[in-house]
């Protein structure tokens, strides 16, 4: 019976892997163009579905064993003028997301960032059963967050490129996300990566007060080509997909988003 038990349990885990988003992730808000935006990578493919908008209002990255429950709630409650600590207290709670009996999820396994333009504007929880390198750093209108990372420094540069921006210009909300997101690259990323890929996929994304909830105006995501068989899961786990820097996704999306948008601030794209 252990044994039969043992075997269900690596089996729903190796289900659920599909719905697992280790990541670094950057959700963030402007006051003064009320615009709301979030980038993020991560070593499978699929990063996209950690977030949530409400243009002119907020927006929410959900990550580690992603609950796509939470999410919506934190939406939800974002667009009820909640701000995001109290957000954060009721989804991470024991009692909204109590762990369940086999053991995989809960809100241990939970992840949650928040930035809002109502109120105090940031919040972030890490649970304690994610896998480390896992954390956060929180701005005033920023919070980086991420799990499974080759060390704290990726979201320490990732916070510190977003607050600085690129050098030599003035940097929008989306021109500030990108550096971020590519500091973080720059640092190692997600750990099950090559250092060369530091990433599978990676998504940016910026929602103007005006927009619909799920057409920000600005929306980027760049897959890894080759990575979305399940199968391919635990082969990858201990033999990472080999790349070139040229082919690290947050680089594909710093060049598309230059083609894009010509006029950007941008970063220097250079990975290791």
């Amino acid at each position: 019976m252990p044994r039969i038990l043992a075997i269900a349990g690596a089996l729903a885990a190796l289900l659920l892997a599909g719905h697992a988003r280790a990541t670094w992730s950057i959700v963030a808000v402007d006051p003064a163009t009320r615009e709301v935006g979030v980038a993020g990578a991560s070593c499978i493919d699929g990063v996209e579905v950690i977030a949530g908008f409400v243009p002119g209002r907020g927006v929410v990255a959900a990550q580690a064993l992603a609950s796509s429950k939470g999410r919506d709630h934190a939406v939800k409650r974002l667009d009820q003028g909640e701000p995001p600590l109290a957000i954060l207290e009721e989804i991470a709670s024991q009692d909204w997301d109590p762990r369940p009996w086999h053991q995989i999820g809960g809100r241990g396994t939970r992840q949650y960032a928040i930035a809002s333009l109502d109120g105090p504007r940031t919040a972030s929880f890490t649970g304690e059963r994610t896998t480390p390198w896992a954390g956060a750093r929180v701005g005033d209108n920023v919070a980086v967050t991420g799990n499974m990372l080759v060390g704290a420094a990726v979201v320490d540069r990732a916070l510190a490129a977003f607050e600085t921006g690129p050098e030599g210009c003035s940097p929008d909300l989306a021109d500030r996300l990108l550096a971020a997101l590519l500091a973080g690259a720059k640092a190692g990323g997600d750990r099950r990566c090559v250092p060369e890929l530091s990433a599978l996929s990676a998504y940016l994304a910026v929602a103007r007060p005006e927009d619909p909830p799920d057409t920000p105006s600005l929306s980027i995501y760049v897959p890894y080509d080759g990575f979305n068989e399940l199968w391919l899961y635990p082969i990858r786990r201990f033999w990472p997909k080999r790349g070139t820097a040229e082919e690290n996704p947050v680089r594909v999306l710093a060049e598309r988003y230059g083609r894009t948008r010509p006029e950007a601030c941008l970063a220097d794209p250079l990975l290791p």
